[in-house]
């Protein structure tokens, strides 16, 4: 949902990332974001789950597969539903411009036809109400932005865009875009657009203490460490049996090449993966290995561990440095962005909830809509935020 911060992914990538900054903007860590997790739907800005009026399923985060999007008024593109179902071979393709001719049936199953009518009705039946909610949330926010007169800049966008930049050094922030989040680049821009327009919609109504600092910073002080960097000796064996003489060795104090000689594997990726690497960072070592160092201390000798390209592994850590946790001051910025996300992922649904209230919606996929109460569910915003 809006503002929703997906705090599971984005803290495994700024403990995975090879800098101290924040490893992405809060909008791509998230995005595509939807307002359809609000009004009516509960989010939590620690779980980054959140569900829609409709209880629909919750927004992609980075690292997940996103679902399909539709354009919204606006340029807003708001999540579609998943399939649930897999891709029937040999049913009907789209051509080459990714357009479909609905002229023609949507499928044809050994010789039957499914038909565009019969999919839109699905689709209507199952989906339509959440997505129709979806967009009328947006629509409401579009309206809300524009009453208050909140201006966005072009240089506010591109700073977002460079913080998400930043976060992927040397990828194609179009491409990760569109792999992740299933979205171009423009229609990125357009959601980040309407995000920053809401941040400052809600700004009056930010307050943030020492205290809320504070608490943040030491819940999640593993975020600022400074990553961490292992030099291991591995040797990859044929069987446990092996290792197990292997990791008895390497505790004794063994060369490592000696070791491998004795007891490593002749051929295939074991030996060539077999010996002492530089400093490099854990995620680099692969699964096998970095989850048996992970915890080690310098000197230590890991348990054998079934190894990736078959057999085992065992590994010492020769040197370790990284980890350290910069105090409080040194990340203050950092966490008082933080801060404010979460503090915005909790106004955020209350925002919809009192725009819903007060306004006039007919809706033909729910003609059992409430009427509005006049009761809003944050209160009014103080002064017209400008850009």
């Amino acid at each position: 949902m809006l503002f929703n911060k997906g705090r599971q992914a984005q803290e495994g990538e700024a403990r995975g990332r090879s800098t101290g900054r924040r490893s992405v903007s809060l909008a791509l860590a998230t995005l595509a974001f939807s307002l359809a997790a609000c009004g009516g739907g509960q989010a939590s800005p620690t779980t980054g789950a959140a569900q829609n009026a409709g209880g629909s399923t919750p927004v992609a985060t980075i690292g997940q597969e996103a679902a399909p999007t539709t354009q919204a008024p606006g340029g807003v593109a708001t999540e579609a539903p998943a399939a649930s179902t897999p891709t029937v071979a040999g049913s009907a393709q789209q051509d080459t411009t990714g357009k479909v001719d609905r002229s023609k049936p949507v499928a044809v199953v050994n010789g039957e036809n499914i038909s565009f009518e019969e999919l839109d009705t699905l689709l209507e039946t199952k989906y339509g109400n959440q997505e129709l909610t979806n967009l009328i949330n947006q629509k409401l926010v579009e309206q809300e932005v524009k009453k208050r007169n909140v201006q966005v800049t072009d240089a506010e966008i591109e700073a977002e865009l460079q913080k998400a930049r930043e976060g992927f050094p040397g990828q194609d922030l179009e491409q990760v875009v569109r792999e992740q989040l299933n979205i171009s680049l423009e229609e990125f821009r357009d959601q980040l657009r309407l995000r920053v327009a809401v941040g400052k919609l809600l700004e009056p109504q930010i307050k943030i203490t020492e205290q809320d600092l504070k608490t943040y910073y030491d819940a999640n002080k593993q975020q600022f460490a400074t990553p961490q960097e292992f030099k291991v000796a591995r040797v990859y064996t044929e069987d446990e049996e092996k290792a197990s003489a292997a990791a008895k060795e390497l505790r004794a104090g063994a060369k490592t090449a000696a070791v491998i000689e004795k007891h490593g594997t002749k051929e295939g990726p074991g030996a060539q993966q077999s010996g002492e690497t530089d400093f490099v960072p854990l995620q680099e070592l692969g699964p096998d290995v970095g989850q048996a160092v992970a915890p080690l201390e310098k000197g230590k000798v890991s348990d054998p561990a079934p190894a990736a390209a078959g057999g085992f592994v065992v590994a010492k850590v020769l040197d370790k440095r990284g980890g350290d946790v910069p105090p409080l001051d040194k990340v203050r910025e950092r966490v008082q962005e933080m801060v404010r996300e979460d503090k915005l992922s909790t106004l955020a649904p209350t925002l919809i909830d009192r725009l819903r209230s007060e306004a006039e919606i007919t809706n033909q996929l729910a003609p059992a809509e409430a009427a509005p109460t006049g009761e809003p569910g944050v209160p009014p915003v103080e002064g017209t935020p400008q850009g």
